[in-house]
């Protein structure tokens, strides 16, 4: 750098750090110590200062990129759940018929019914309409349609077998307000996700629905190796509510978890609940057949 320069360089108000270094590597042999120590702070004022103005600057393009990322959100994720319907519509060429009915997707109106067989990209699709609604639905002015939105949702959710997301569902709509059929699907989920120590608690607020609320809770106690306590609520049960036990043994609710959404998906949730616990018709059918054996011999 030249003589002149060099002044210019000196004489310039606002420099960066680069210049107040140049100055300090060009003049170093002229400088005072205390002249020095002057550019020196300045230079690593200036440092810091354009390392923070870089640092907002790249953080500034990062939020950008991420309002940009949210305003086209919506439009990928309908363009990606067209992809995987498209997709599921050329995989069935080459897989075998046994599974036409999980990948086809059957013409249908635009009103999803919860009583329906429905196929796996209805069922999301009516989940993600059940949360636009609920986003939509003011529940101080209209709680009854925010909760059957709601127990929809459960509905949705249990049947794909995300049980937690259904469990929290049914334990925010139940602090808004009772709901005896909500309330015995939250007992039959406390007991597949073994959240034992919910229970009590759940079944002190219960005041209706006596039947769909204690036969999870007879399951859960013998989960819980309670097998007396769970056999005197099945006997408390059966005095009461025959045919519904009767039935259980009869007909067995396991089919019912390949079936299609029976209405507040009571039947579903029982039906999981069972599968963890094998033997407990056999329970059920032992404890009937004393109480029936004895009730003949007298």
């Amino acid at each position: 750098m030249n003589k002149d320069n060099l002044e210019k360089l000196i004489n310039k108000e606002d420099k960066s750090s680069k210049e107040i270094f140049d100055i300090l590597m060009q003049k170093d042999n002229e400088l005072s110590k205390d002249e020095k120590n002057k550019l020196f702070k300045e230079y690593f004022e200036k440092l810091n200062k354009e390392y923070l103005n870089d640092i907002t600057k790249k953080y500034n393009d990062v939020i950008n990129d991420y309002e940009k990322y949210l305003e086209n959100l919506s439009v990928e994720s309908n363009k990606k759940i067209e992809d995987i319907i498209e997709n599921a519509k050329k995989g069935n060429e080459i897989l075998d018929k046994r599974y036409e009915k999980i990948i086809n997707t059957p013409k249908r109106d635009n009103e999803v019914n919860e009583n329906e067989d429905l196929g796996f990209t209805n069922i999301i699709s009516g989940l993600i309409k059940c949360n636009e609604l609920i986003s939509k639905i003011d529940k101080e002015k209209d709680l009854e349609k925010y909760i059957k939105e709601i127990n929809k949702k459960i509905n949705f959710l249990i049947k794909l077998g995300r049980l937690k997301e259904a469990m929290e569902c049914c334990e925010q709509s139940l602090n808004l307000r009772k709901d005896s059929i909500i309330q015995s699907k939250l007992m039959c989920l406390y007991g597949i996700l073994e959240k034992y120590e919910n229970v009590q608690n759940l079944l002190e607020t219960t005041d209706d629905g006596f039947y769909k609320i204690m036969l999870p809770y007879a399951i859960i106690q013998y989960k819980q190796s309670n097998y007396n306590k769970s056999k005197i609520i099945i006997e408390e049960l059966y005095k009461a509510y025959s045919e519904p036990l009767k039935n259980l043994i009869e007909e067995n609710y396991y089919h019912s978890i390949s079936n299609g959404m029976e209405e507040y998906n009571y039947e579903n949730c029982i039906s999981v609940l069972l599968c963890q616990v094998p033997n407990f018709v056999d329970f059920i059918k032992n404890i009937i057949e004393n109480i029936d054996d004895t009730d003949k011999s007298e």
